[in-house]
């Protein structure tokens, strides 16, 4: 028992070490062993990344750019049970011998598109979108996608973050070609944001319309 635990210590050490080298256009750290193929990370997005794939189809986790990732924060790419039968217990996968597949399934691949923050110890359900600009309250679980810039808090959005004018402007913004010298060249700009004064923002050059 103990070598095994030695054994998959050194196995997540090694996978940290190839994350890393796959993705040093970003600041992510693997939390745990998944498949790299299905998980895919944009630039200067930070926080570890705990993902749980129960090898079903359809799955996968996509990220941004500029995304705030807190500790805790689970990425739960499948692992549903079809409540419309009379049970949900797999009776195929633990009763019948020969049955090598999975009973569970996946709603779809998890988006989290840029400029995301998702609070400690939020949860993430199979098929969902997270609007760019979203802020994800710490202990959420998001069960069902969330427009962009809305505040989600326990399993709903309770608000949005500006006006709808001015989060239809933001979602036109694109993260893609925000570089790491304009920003530092604009920190005023980025920390004194207002929104009724959004044109005189250096970030009104990356709005495409």
């Amino acid at each position: 028992m103990f070598v095994k635990y030695v054994l998959l210590k050194i196995q997540l050490v090694i996978f940290k070490k190839k994350w890393r080298k796959l993705n040093r256009h970003n600041r992510t750290i693997a939390g745990n062993i998944f498949n790299p193929n299905l998980v895919s990370v944009g630039n200067f997005t930070y926080g570890t990344l705990s993902v749980v794939d129960f090898k079903e189809e359809n799955t996968g986790l996509k990220i941004g750019n500029f995304c705030s990732i807190a500790k805790g924060v689970e990425f739960l790419l499948g692992g549903e049970h079809d409540y419309k039968n009379i049970s949900t217990y797999p009776f195929k996968r633990f009763l019948v011998d020969d049955f090598t597949t999975v009973e569970s399934f996946s709603r779809g691949p998890i988006i989290i598109e840029d400029d995301v923050w998702l609070g400690r110890n939020v949860l993430v359900l199979s098929g969902v979108t997270i609007g760019q600009g979203a802020i994800v309250g710490a202990g959420s679980i998001v069960r069902k996608s969330i427009p962009p810039y809305s505040i989600y808090i326990g399993d709903r959005v309770v608000k949005k973050r500006f006006t709808e004018n001015t989060c239809k402007k933001l979602e036109k913004l694109n993260w893609n070609r925000v570089e790491k010298g304009e920003i530092l060249s604009n920190l005023d700009s980025i920390y004194n944001f207002k929104e009724d004064h959004i044109e005189r923002n250096f970030f009104t050059k990356y709005i495409e319309e």
